[in-house]
């Protein structure tokens, strides 16, 4: 069981026996070293590979700043990157420039977990595991070779589809399977309906989300190769609608309750970098003939990761009140993502 950790000189005491974390040689990389307990705690805090990934890197360059630095533990260190947002909206370790040190004791992770933010952001997640659903069911069609049809035999191609829903981070992964159930939820077993979710960021996707009917009278067969089309039509259109789209992903399925025991699902994706003349036009005859993407309304809504609001306040921070929001570090960004100063925000 590791006890403290002490970053710096990065020599860890385990059952007596010291062991070197950290930096050894930086041509080979940074060290990171988790016991049973701080693993299980890491893993389900951040538990998707952006977060994760996230984490570690700016945990390493924390570590590497020069500071000298003691934790009392790995759940402390965690709790500690989770409370402050950087200028780019992204958790970070945020220490004042010119302080040479830092002592992280224990109980901000405890407090983290009582914190009434963090028990309404697990609320609010919850929602976000049917996107993880989803993962799951595409993959394992994947591997084993069982998908109801591939324009590639592999998964070199599947595999391109899946690093796009598989890379959102928790928050995101939220508000993609909101826009989802509330089509399943909103619209009519005859109904066609089409929804574009835009990037939240530079580098994401543009998503198409298509829910089409199986009609009485028409065989599964013909259904799921239609649908596979009106999908494919919706991507190029997508294009034709948003010039900026890069990376655009389909995912359709039944225009049915989302609690229906039998459902398919069909995902594909489109580089559209090389856009050319003639698919324009043919993106437009497509939109002219079918009346996809017409008509179009806008909305907009901002997803907040602690979405606790006390009775009164337009913004909360992330976590409860620290010794961090005195005195100059006031002047910071807000937890809540505002973008407003922490003093002309949650610290009003």
């Amino acid at each position: 069981m590791m006890d403290t950790t002490v970053v710096g000189s990065a020599h860890v005491a385990k059952d007596g026996k010291p062991f070197t974390i950290g930096q050894i040689d930086p041509a080979k990389g940074y060290i990171h070293v988790f016991d049973d307990t701080s693993l299980e705690i890491i893993m389900s805090t951040l538990d998707t590979v952006t977060d994760f990934v996230s984490y570690l890197t700016k945990k390493e360059r924390f570590m590497t700043s020069g500071k000298a630095i003691f934790v009392t533990g790995e759940e402390e260190l965690l709790a500690f990157y989770r409370k402050d947002i950087n200028s780019g909206g992204e958790h970070d370790f945020i220490v004042p420039a010119d302080m040479d040190g830092l002592c992280i004791q224990e109980g901000m992770w405890e407090e983290y977990l009582s914190s009434p933010q963090r028990r309404s952001q697990v609320r609010a997640d919850s929602v976000s595991y049917l996107w993880d659903g989803l993962i799951e069911q595409f993959n394992t069609h994947i591997l084993s070779g069982t998908q109801y049809y591939t324009s590639h035999p592999g998964i070199e191609f599947s595999e391109q589809t899946m690093r796009f829903l598989v890379r959102e981070p928790r928050t995101r992964r939220r508000m993609l399977a909101q826009v989802l159930l509330t089509m399943l939820e909103t619209t009519s077993s005859t109904q066609r309906r089409t929804v574009v979710v835009q990037p939240s960021c530079l580098g994401d996707p543009h998503y198409v989300f298509l829910l089409l009917p199986h009609l009485s009278g028409v065989s599964y067969e013909d259904y799921r190769e239609g649908r596979r089309y009106v999908l494919e039509d919706c991507c190029l259109i997508t294009k034709l609608m948003y010039p900026e789209a890069l990376d655009i992903v389909g995912i359709a399925t039944e225009a049915t309750p989302i609690r229906t025991e039998h459902r398919s699902e069909d995902a594909m994706y489109f580089d559209a970098r090389n856009w050319t003349e003639e698919m324009q036009k043919e993106a437009r005859d497509i939109q002219q003939d079918t009346g996809l993407l017409t008509n179009l309304t806008k909305h907009a809504s901002t997803v907040r990761e602690y979405p606790y609001q006390p009775k009164g306040a337009q913004h909360t921070s992330h976590v409860p009140s620290t010794p961090q929001m005195k005195g100059r570090d006031r002047n910071k960004l807000c937890f809540c993502g505002s973008g407003k100063k922490f003093k002309r925000c949650c610290g009003k």
